[in-house]
């Protein structure tokens, strides 16, 4: 896996609307080679992306510090809170949020609402 900047990281979730595949991103190569390299590994990217956003949190008051949805906001030393929105019935869209104790919290919050599932590790998928 390579080293990730903060514009990798807003592609990995899915922000700009040119962006590279998530296996690009991370260093593997969009490709089936890649792809069977990025599951024998599963890296655990998280504690990287979470501290770029907590180095542009600290610098901004949020990440990312583009007016986007969704988004980490520092409420204080202790809170954050992850502004997203929710389809609450057919076409009818109504942002909500959710506080958390930490960056890390607000991180996985953000990945999972944002990011490709199949390349989230596995701790952090959602089962259903």
């Amino acid at each position: 896996m390579v080293t990730l900047s903060e514009q990798d990281v807003l592609e990995l979730l899915g922000y700009p609307a040119e962006r590279r595949h998530p296996l690009e991103i991370l260093g593997f190569g969009a490709s089936t080679q890649g792809a069977e390299a990025f599951r024998a590994q599963r890296p655990d990217y998280v504690p990287e992306v979470s501290g770029i956003i907590t180095k542009a949190v600290e610098r901004d008051g949020r990440f990312p510090s583009e007016p986007l949805c969704p988004f980490i906001r520092k409420i204080d030393e202790s809170s954050y809170v992850v502004h997203y929105y929710v389809e609450k019935s057919m076409g009818q869209i109504e942002e909500t949020s959710t506080r958390v104790p930490s960056v890390e919290h607000a991180t996985v919050l953000l990945l999972r609402e944002t990011a490709n599932p199949d390349y989230l590790p596995m701790r952090f998928r959602l089962t259903s």
